[in-house]
């Protein structure tokens, strides 16, 4: 299975990977599953049996390896990213969730606290709350869906 070693691009380097190719999805899936701050386009795969890779090495400018052929390549494309997009949904609803939640307790505490005859009930304190879904961690899965 081919291997490739991941370094970030140089600026004035003009080579791109070929749309579709094993390097071009190399990247994505280092950028995705490392949650880089920058592009895939930033990212450049060298096969690592190559003498660029080996130089990328001994300077330390690889991000990591991966080894990637058109099999799993396919299931990237097909597979993977369509649950990385269900779990972002999710994510998404779980901090708007949240932020709903959070808002709603604050209205409450000003409500208690500018009430004459329970503004006493927190004396300070704060109204708290944990919720979680279910056993499922959302984090959990995206790791899991990059392995």
């Amino acid at each position: 299975m081919p291997k490739y070693i991941i370094l970030r691009r140089k600026k004035d380097d003009p080579k791109i990977h070929t749309p579709g190719s094993l390097e071009e999805t190399a990247c994505e899936i280092v950028n995705d599953c490392f949650r880089l701050t920058i592009s895939k386009e930033q990212l450049m795969a060298l096969p690592a049996d190559g003498a660029a890779a080996t130089m990328a090495l001994l300077n330390g400018d690889a991000i990591c390896s991966i080894a990637l052929d058109k099999k799993r390549q396919k299931i990237w494309l097909k597979e993977v990213n369509v649950i990385g997009i269900g779990i972002q949904n999710l994510n998404d609803v779980i901090n708007r969730f949240e932020n709903d939640l959070n808002e709603a307790f604050f209205d409450l505490k000003r409500k208690i606290s500018n009430s004459s005859s329970f503004n006493e009930l927190l004396n300070g304190g704060a109204i708290s709350v944990y919720s979680s879904i279910g056993d499922t961690d959302v984090d959990d899965l995206l790791i899991t869906s990059c392995k």
